[in-house]
């Protein structure tokens, strides 16, 4: 089964020749600024630009630019010192996303020191304190400090609201989203969506929540990360999958690259819509951006593994290779998500049903289960591994059963049982099995 979110790349998108265009005049504006004054705050736009490039050689660049700005004595006064702030801030945050954790902590330090009260530096580090060093009374006394400094500051409002909800504060969190979005932050895109995920997600609230997303997209009609969010709403609780794809659509001519909206527009296609053609070239296109999307190599199996099935349905010639193609995007899956019970027990699945591999697909499924004990694919097919490779039916129906008590409509696992019954001579179980069996599949 596909996974419940969606995506896909709308043909009226901007092009990849358009946007790497697009990037090299903005590049080329933050060089001829640089000629123009060499001076701080131009080294550090051009540095911020690089950041958010992407790449591993463009961060590379603007870790090396904020490094060289960082190494120069602050001796123009307080704006010297502010811009070098700015600098190990920015430098923190892109030493963060690379995951260089020891590192981006000195730069926020070295950011404070300059400029105690900096505001990136406060907000930022508080949330790296929370999120990457796990310390939540330290991170919490550099929201307080924060607050203290900045009283009205959108980001820092946000960031704390988000520290609220991840400490179960939910009506703490929901104040601080009250106060961000209020003037000046009622037009800050940032500010509105991350409202509208919290009453979306958390509260469920569906009617504040459209409103919000509608807000956030008509203050900045070019944010992708809303864009892409609404369209997911629109999706899963409106059911208005035209809505939905329009908004993707939107998402991705912002954003071509964005990976979310591109993941989510290819469920999208995939589940609601029915268009596997393009849900399979959206997925493909997430995975060329991002070869470790575990979830669009799962995907992407499942949807090439229904195609082969029904082929062999409709009595189609086999395509050469789909077997191998599959197990391919089975395994990428689960090695881009080993801690996904789901994707190790389909790869059991795959292993055991189609490939005959029942040693290795044995590890996969022991694996899942490990992970998640309950997970209905693992524990079917390992107590059809225990009935058909090894004969132990005493343990394939002590699979079985547990997986009754997790999925009671569970149609094959409720066949089997009603063999085993008729095997044992117990007719009236089998009876049961047979009833509950035609049963919910009459429902499904």
């Amino acid at each position: 089964a596909n996974r419940p979110c969606g995506g896909r790349m709308a043909a009226e998108s901007r092009s990849e020749e358009d946007l790497s265009r697009f990037l090299a005049d903005q590049e080329a504006r933050y060089l001829a600024k640089m000629q123009e004054e060499f001076s701080l705050g131009n080294r550090l736009a051009y540095a911020r630009f690089l950041a958010e490039m992407g790449g591993k050689e463009r961060k590379e660049e603007a870790l090396a630019m904020y490094s060289a700005v960082l190494s120069m004595a602050a001796d123009g006064g307080d704006e010297d010192r502010s811009r070098l702030a700015d600098a190990a801030a920015w430098s923190a945050v892109a030493l963060e996303a690379d995951k260089q954790y020891d590192a981006a902590e000195e730069r926020f330090k070295q950011a404070l020191e300059l400029v105690p009260s900096h505001p990136l530096a406060l907000g930022n580090y508080a949330m790296f304190m929370h999120k990457v060093r796990k310390r939540k009374g330290e991170a919490a006394k550099l929201f307080v400090q924060a607050m203290n400094e900045h009283p009205n500051h959108t980001s820092i409002l946000v960031k704390f609201a988000s520290f609220k909800k991840a400490c179960g504060d939910l009506d703490g969190a929901e104040a601080l989203f009250d106060r961000a979005t209020q003037p000046p932050g009622d037009q800050n895109g940032e500010a509105l969506g991350a409202y509208a995920v919290f009453l979306h997600a958390v509260r469920q609230d569906a009617e504040r929540a459209e409103a919000m997303y509608s807000r956030s997209v008509e203050a900045d009609d070019s944010h992708a990360n809303n864009l892409s969010n609404f369209g997911l709403f629109l999706a899963d609780v409106r059911q208005d999958f035209r809505r939905s794809e329009s908004m993707y659509k939107l998402a991705l001519e912002a954003e071509p690259g964005h990976a979310n909206a591109a993941y989510n527009y290819a469920v999208l296609l995939d589940s609601s819509l029915k268009d596997t053609v393009r849900a399979e070239e959206m997925y493909r296109q997430v995975i060329e951006s991002d070869p470790k999307h575990g979830f669009a190599l799962y995907n992407l199996a499942v949807l090439l593994e229904e195609q082969a099935h029904q082929r062999e349905k409709n009595g189609e010639a086999e395509v050469q290779g789909w077997m191998d193609n599959v197990l391919e995007y089975y395994r990428k899956a689960a090695k881009a998500a080993p801690k996904d019970a789901l994707s190790r027990a389909d790869l059991g699945r795959f292993l055991l049903v189609r490939v005959k591999d029942a040693n290795a697909a044995i590890r996969e499924l022991n694996a899942a289960l490990e992970l998640d004990p309950d997970n209905a694919v693992g524990l079917y097919h390992r107590g059809l591994y225990y009935a058909d490779k090894k004969k132990d039916m005493d343990s394939a129906k002590r699979h079985w059963v547990q997986l009754l008590e997790v999925d009671p409509n569970h149609v094959n696992c409720r066949r089997r049982l009603a063999r085993l019954a008729v095997a044992a001579k117990d007719f009236s179980e089998a009876d049961q099995h047979y009833q509950a069996a035609l049963k919910s599949a009459k429902v499904r």
